[in-house]
């Protein structure tokens, strides 16, 4: 009898009590709710669903929060923190990035400091353009003239590289994959 094949994942969550991760989690979500200058409820709440703090630890995190939202000043050692910890797990890196989009949509408007807040964070986690437009374009729209974003393929990308592309992004995302 032939042993069976199993297909390795590779790991999109942190480490276990990560409390390092934890906190630089906390920092990047913090000042980015202040890079357009006002902390709103909307960004709060957001942050609270998309970095869900361990039961017993909701507290602190809200006044690691409250603190780190003062200002902008210092997220780059969070992020590259973030980075050296988890630079062989791109999919948890790409999944902060997520997060954090989804607290600069929170307020109905995204501003050029966000989005530069936003694309530095991805420049240190080693994340290509195409990789930051892919990413940018699944919460803010694609640009109708360019579809390539969303699949981080050139334009002149030849057919099979797109259907390429398609398939990895279809399987990293299905519903199987990304459980939990």
């Amino acid at each position: 009898e032939e042993p069976s094949r199993e297909v390795a994942t590779p790991l999109c969550g942190p480490d276990a009590n990560d409390l390092e991760f934890t906190a630089a989690i906390v920092g990047l979500g913090a000042k980015l709710a202040k890079a357009d200058g006002l902390v709103t409820i909307d960004e709060v709440a957001t942050f609270a669903r998309v970095f869900k703090a361990a039961p017993g630890d909701e507290a602190v995190m809200r006044r690691v929060f409250d603190i780190a939202r003062q200002t902008v000043l210092g997220y780059e050692g969070y992020a590259r923190r973030i980075a050296r910890r988890y630079k062989d797990r791109p999919c948890l890196l790409e999944g902060v990035l997520d997060g954090l989009f989804q607290i600069a949509v929170a307020d109905g408007a995204v501003t050029s400091d966000e989005i530069d807040y936003l694309r530095s964070v991805s420049d240190m986690f080693g994340f290509n353009e195409a990789d930051f437009r892919r990413i940018k374009a699944s919460h803010l729209g694609a640009d109708p003239a360019d579809p390539y974003a969303v699949l981080g393929v050139p334009h002149a990308a030849p057919f099979e590289d797109i259907r390429a592309a398609y398939r990895r992004l279809m399987m990293e995302n299905h519903p199987d994959t990304v459980a939990g």
